[in-house]
Parts: C-alpha cells; structure tokens; sequence
C-alpha cells in the first residue's frame, strides 16, 4: 500500500484511473490528470473538489495547494470535509479524489 499524500506523476494518475475504473494499460500514456487540465478538470467539476492556494507554510512548496470535497458522514451538523495537498492544483485535486476513494492509502 502507498500513502495517497505521497502519490505522483504516472503512480498518481494509475490510480485515478483505477479508481474510476477506466485502467488500461495504453492509457497512462495519454492520460495525465494530475497534470491536464483536460483530463483532471472533469473530475475536479464531477467530484465537487474545490482547490485553494495554501499559503501558511512557505518553506514546504509540496504543500502549496489544498483541495477539499465534502461527502457522506455528518461532523456537526455539515458533511465531512476530505482535504488533501499538493504542489500543484491538480495534485492536490487528484490526491483529495483518491482519498475520497480509498482512505489515506492505496488498496494492494
């Protein structure tokens, strides 16, 4: 099993693929949507993630963005928050979708 905060590149978009249960072999090398916008944003949208600059840790650049989706569960009285950081929006987004998906790390 593999930390989700520490998924990147071709590894981070394997299993966004996986996760929406689209994985073929050919297709990691067109589909990139922790790094296009063309690919990720339709998850981004789908999914409800929002992506905000995380400015309270200037010497971590790794954690630069954060993105947020609410889902299932209550937490006083509002859906509970899943958030997740990345160096970039797209990172962060794709990791806060995995999260979303399997917890804090991957299934074997």
């Amino acid at each position: 099993m593999t930390k989700v905060a520490e998924l990147q590149g071709v590894q981070l978009d394997y299993w966004v693929a996986k996760a929406q249960g689209i994985i073929m072999p050919q297709l990691l090398d067109s589909y990139s949507p922790s790094s296009n916008w063309s690919d990720g944003g339709p998850i981004i949208e789908r999914e409800g993630i929002s992506v905000n600059q995380h400015n309270n840790i200037p010497d971590r650049p790794e954690n630069r963005w954060i993105s947020t989706k609410y889902q299932g569960g209550m937490q006083v009285g509002i859906p509970r928050p899943i958030s997740a950081f990345g160096p970039t929006p797209l990172i962060a987004a794709m990791r806060c979708f995995l999260t979303g998906k399997y917890g804090d790390e991957t299934p074997k």
